[in-house]
Formats: C-alpha cells, structure tokens, sequence
C-alpha cells in the first residue's frame, strides 16, 4: 500500500515555466527603465526650476539697479543741501562703484562718503558714509550709514542700516531715514565742537573777559608786540582796541578764569 501522506502533490504541468516568467529579466529591465525616467523627469524640473530662477533674479538685479540709482541721487542731493551751509562748504564728497563680499557672495553697490577736513574751527577729520548694497539673494536692497569718531565721548548713532524690499522698490521711508541720520550727524557735530574734552588742547585766553575758551570760538584776533591774542566776544574786541596796553602789559599779572567749557548735550541716542 502506497504512504499518500509521505509524497508532495503532483507537480503543476508548467510549473518551471511561470517561475521563469516571474523572474525574467524584461520585468527587472522596465523596473529599472521607470527608476531612470523618474530621474530624467526630476533633472528636467531642476533645469526648467533654473531657469525660472535665473530669470527671476535677473529681474530683481533690474530692480535692484533702479533702487540704488535712486537712492544715490537722493543721498547726493540731500548731501548737497548739507555742504551748503557755510560751516561744512569745505567738505568734500566722493562716490565709487564696489563689490561687496556677503557670506561668500558678491554683492554690487555703491558708497557716497562726505569728508570734512582739519581747519581752524575743526580740530579733527570727520567723515561719514552711505552704502548701498543688496543682500545674498537680491531680495532686499540695503542702505548702510556709518561715522566714526575716536575717541568717544559724546553718544551718537555710529552705525544704522534701513532695509528695502526690492519687490516695493525705494519710497518716502529711504528719505526720511536717510534725512535723519543727516540731522544726527550735524547734532553730533555741534557735540562734538562744544565738548570740553575735544577742545581742551585748543584753548586760548580772552585778556578782557579773562576767560578761556576753543580757539575755534574766537570772534576776533589781534596782533600786538608778537603777541596773538584771541577774544571771545566783539565787546572784549573792541575793549581791547580802545585801550590795548591795559589788557597786553604783562606787568598786569593776568590771572585767567576756571576753563570755558560750553554745555554738553544730554541727547540720548542710540
């Protein structure tokens, strides 16, 4: 008697043949071939993405270039009213085209600087700066101003910056701040000029008022047995003229006042 148990089913006719057709190498061929059109489809998008990309920045680049021309021309005319008051008529304006390097990346622009040169009511260079840059992605357009002054004993804005979103363009707000920084600038002049600890090594001696005071201050001067005096005011100009050897003899002993120092203001500006 034959042991059914112990014996696998009889083999399906054709058996070997649906393996074969499960494993064929067509099956693996499209599966590979759908893989690599995928890819295909990817890289075209990445191209066509580039594209779309490029044409975009250039755009803003276009953008870009309109904003700065306007911001420098308006810096430059804002500036202009500034160098005719006749206190900064000397002040000499330069203007250069530069690249600027932001985390890696170039950045066009440009700078308009003003310098205000050592003379007899300026004891020192001043000069302060506008920058005009865009940032990594020429999605903003960047005013920078900048002023150093060394050393420090006066508050002023040393560094601000206004960003412009390319897309609005320049408007109202640029001129505005750039009007600000200008009037803090000639607030921090005026600071400067009146502060003691700036004009202390510029003092000089009124013989009427018997005063001292910044020579930068004087409202005359006179030349007298070689000797220069200076005078605060026209009134002790003029006392002197009437009677010049009372002030001039040294035999007088002129004792001279506590220093001048005019008052120091308590702006609080950031």
């Amino acid at each position: 008697m034959k042991n059914h148990a112990s014996s696998g089913p009889p083999a399906a006719p054709g058996g070997e043949t649906r393996v074969q057709s499960r494993y064929s190498t067509k099956g693996l061929s499209d599966r590979f071939r759908g893989l690599i059109e995928n890819a295909e489809d990817r890289l075209s998008l990445m191209r066509k993405t580039a594209v779309i990309k490029y044409s975009e920045l250039e755009k803003r680049i276009a953008y870009f270039a309109a904003i700065e021309k306007q911001l420098k021309r308006t810096i430059t005319n804002r500036l202009r009213i500034l160098t005719e008051q006749s206190i900064f008529s000397d002040a000499k304006l330069t203007s250069c085209d530069g690249i600027r390097f932001l985390a890696g990346t170039r950045s066009s622009g440009c700078t308009i600087t003003i310098t205000l040169p050592m003379a007899a009511t300026r004891h020192k260079d001043m000069e302060f700066s506008f920058h005009i840059y865009h940032d990594t992605d020429v999605e903003n357009a960047i005013l920078e101003y900048r002023l150093q002054i060394l050393p420090v004993f006066v508050k002023f804005v040393a560094h601000d910056q206004l960003s412009i979103p390319i897309a609005d363009k320049a408007d109202t707000n640029a001129i505005d701040w750039i009007d600000a920084r200008l009037v803090g600038f000639v607030k921090t002049y005026f600071d400067v000029f009146f502060h003691s600890e700036y004009q202390r090594q510029h003092l000089v001696a009124d013989p009427v008022f018997r005063i001292q005071f910044p020579k930068s201050m004087a409202s005359g001067v006179r030349e007298l047995g070689g000797k220069t005096f200076h005078f605060f005011t026209e009134e002790s100009c003029r006392l002197f003229d009437k009677n010049p050897s009372h002030y001039s003899g040294a035999s007088l002993g002129l004792r001279v006042d506590p220093v001048y120092t005019a008052p120091i203001s308590l702006r609080n500006e950031s």
